[in-house]
């Protein structure tokens, strides 16, 4: 099952999300330099405010907004979920442990492991497209 919500899951639980946006707003801080106004005509009503203008690109970043709803999405169902559910979670994506293994260490079938794992992913894919 190695999806796209597992591998956000996983970013999730490896703390990948922060250095993920910082690195993009990083990317959109840079400067390109092009001239937009390539008709040659005088810009009229020029309102240059680079901070705002960064703030705002940083705002509108489709793929900066979706890294920040996702890690938001997963950080509330992981909080929400019960600390047993929460552990398995754990062992699972940060510590990357065998199935065998995190049933034998909580005491659990390994199937009932595996259906938490896939509850907590169904409920977060409902939220991510």
């Amino acid at each position: 099952m190695a999806d796209k919500v597992d591998r956000l899951i996983r970013l999730y639980f490896q703390n990948m999300f922060p250095k993920l946006i910082n690195l993009k707003k990083a990317e959109l801080a840079v400067h390109t330099g092009t001239d937009e106004n390539v008709g040659g005509g005088k810009l009229e009503n020029n309102y240059n405010n680079p901070v705002e203008g960064a703030m705002s690109k940083a705002e509108m970043n489709k793929d900066l907004n979706d890294l920040i709803r996702q890690e938001y999405i997963i950080g509330s169902f992981y909080r929400s979920a019960r600390p047993d559910i929460q552990e398995v979670l754990v062992d699972k994506y940060r510590k990357q442990m065998s199935w065998v293994r995190i049933a034998s260490d909580h005491n659990i079938d390994e199937k009932t492991a595996r259906r938490w794992r896939d509850d907590f992913k169904r409920g977060v894919s409902a939220w991510i497209p």
